[in-house]
């Protein structure tokens, strides 16, 4: 099965998606699916779907219409990570899409889940003997910012963020109580780009 842009369906520059969650997290399923290309959406949907003709049809209809809702989209990876992995973990990995960027409260968040999301933005970690950085290290140290000015840019234009939280201080260190499950912090620069740390060890 080949895809709109050449590629075998289920292939990626990060290797094959599996049903298993040791090798594809319930987070990274979820996602494959809700990445779909707008060209490949009605060809998956009539394939892996369950769904009944009409609301078949009507996603389609929908993709099409209002391809930036992602409706279709949704649909599907909503079914099939329920049916891979649980209705729980789906709603879970929902969950944590939306509050990974605002929508929702990290901390009600599975820790392996939120993990599972960190690392597949790029998971910083850094081990408690080590001195904790502040908000300009750690915009380096997650590779968000490529330098210390490009950081300090970052944090004066109200682009860095902790926890969903607007960071202002340029010398802001995390402390204990900012510990999402006692080691994870989500770290976002703008709206959409986001890393994460993992202090411990």
């Amino acid at each position: 099965m080949v895809k709109a842009d050449g590629n075998k369906f289920g292939k990626t520059e990060a290797g094959t998606i599996w049903l298993s969650p040791e090798l594809t997290s319930p987070y990274a399923f979820y996602q494959f699916w809700l990445n779909t290309d707008d060209r490949d959406i009605a060809t998956l949907l009539k394939y892996f779907s369950f769904a009944s003709k009409e609301i078949i049809e009507d996603l389609i209809s929908k993709s099409k219409t209002d391809a930036a809702s992602r409706e279709a989209q949704k649909y599907l990876a909503s079914e099939l990570t329920t049916l891979a992995h649980s209705k729980e973990q789906c709603d879970q990995v929902i969950l944590a899409s939306q509050a990974l960027f605002g929508q929702g409260e990290l901390k009600d968040i599975s820790k392996d889940i939120l993990i599972a999301a960190l690392s597949e933005a790029g998971l910083t970690k850094i081990k408690t003997s080590e001195e904790l950085p502040n908000i300009l290290e750690i915009l380096q140290q997650t590779n968000l910012c490529d330098s210390k000015s490009a950081a300090k840019r970052t944090v004066e234009e109200g682009g860095a963020y902790i926890n969903n939280e607007r960071i202002s201080d340029l010398n802001w260190k995390p402390n204990k109580s900012d510990l999402i499950h006692g080691s994870l912090l989500v770290v976002r620069r703008g709206k959409k780009v986001m890393a994460g740390v993992e202090i411990g060890g």
